[in-house]
């Protein structure tokens, strides 16, 4: 074998090597990535669920910190499809790591928010519009026929108002996301009279009060004493978008409106992320501490 065959099969040998190794440690940062976004969820949500078992067993407020850092998320330039995939698997993490809205996380009354993520995007020049219908329609996993919308609603207790639902999609509210925009994943509480009161307000000056009877009127709530029920389905506005929840109630089938006994409310919103939103919304951020964690999906 000649020099020049023998370089050229030492170079083909590097080239392949390099080759193996970028391909390695492309998988690698990937899976990492991934196991770091879990690892922080399931840390999130195992104080969650601390501090609300201490709260119960105790009655004291002075219990451990809810640790859950708020994440930054950059999506890259997918598709629409992809996009809304992205929002409502979100919208699900949220939801499920705050317990489904069926925790009582603090004693006294009050109005809470946390932003659970903040997502912007690479490419600022679209439009997306379906998010609702996507929730309704799209399941949780290709293995199951719970949509994102039955997760969201409690779909273990009672399914939130088909006819809310089909009214909501017939009045054509817009849920469409700008990209130009950056969005937040949020999970809001409400408790007590003057909490479920602050949250109605928050709603209505977002403009989410008023459909046919809305979520602050008319949406009956099951009898069942501290256990958590399915509430609206969904309402969207200009500016927000309102993703179904669970209520408690002391008693009786009762209605927002008049929910002078109900225990509390909870739900995920997803809203334009600036200030004069969450002004409007008008909810205390809940002391959950806070590490900035800034990803890139993709």
């Amino acid at each position: 074998m000649n020099k020049k065959a023998i370089v050229f099969d030492k170079l083909m040998t590097a080239v392949l090597i390099i080759i193996v190794l970028a391909v390695f440690i492309f998988f690698l940062v990937k899976i990492k990535i991934h196991a770091l976004k879990i690892v922080e969820d399931s840390e999130c949500k195992a104080s969650i669920i601390s501090h609300a078992t201490l709260l119960r067993v105790t009655g004291e407020d002075t219990t451990p910190d809810i640790h859950c850092p708020t994440k930054y998320y950059t999506l890259p330039k997918e598709s629409n499809e992809e996009i809304k995939h992205y929002i409502a698997d979100s919208l699900k993490t949220c939801w499920g790591t705050w317990g489904k809205g069926e925790l009582q996380l603090f004693n006294q009354q009050g109005y809470y928010c946390h932003v659970c993520s903040v997502i912007d995007f690479d490419d600022k020049t679209k439009k997306i519009q379906g998010l609702n219908n996507y929730l309704i329609n799209t399941p949780t996993d290709k293995d199951t026929p719970l949509t994102y919308m039955d997760y969201l609603t409690g779909y273990a207790s009672e399914k939130a108002d088909p006819a809310l639902i089909q009214e909501v999609q017939e009045k054509g509210f817009s849920d469409t996301i700008h990209t130009s925009k950056p969005y937040a994943v949020m999970f809001v509480y409400a408790k007590g009279k003057t909490g479920v009161k602050a949250f109605l307000d928050g709603m209505d000056a977002l403009g989410l009060g008023t459909t046919g009877g809305g979520i602050t009127t008319g949406l009956a709530l099951g009898s069942a004493a501290g256990i958590g029920l399915a509430a609206a389905g969904v309402a969207s506005g200009g500016a927000a978008i309102v993703i179904a929840g669970a209520v408690t109630a002391a008693g009786g089938v009762i209605g927002y409106i008049t929910a002078d006994d109900t225990h509390w409310i909870a739900l995920t919103l997803f809203t334009e992320y600036n200030a004069e939103t969450l002004k409007s919304i008008g909810c205390e951020i809940a002391p959950a501490k806070q590490d900035r964690k800034t990803d890139e999906t993709g």
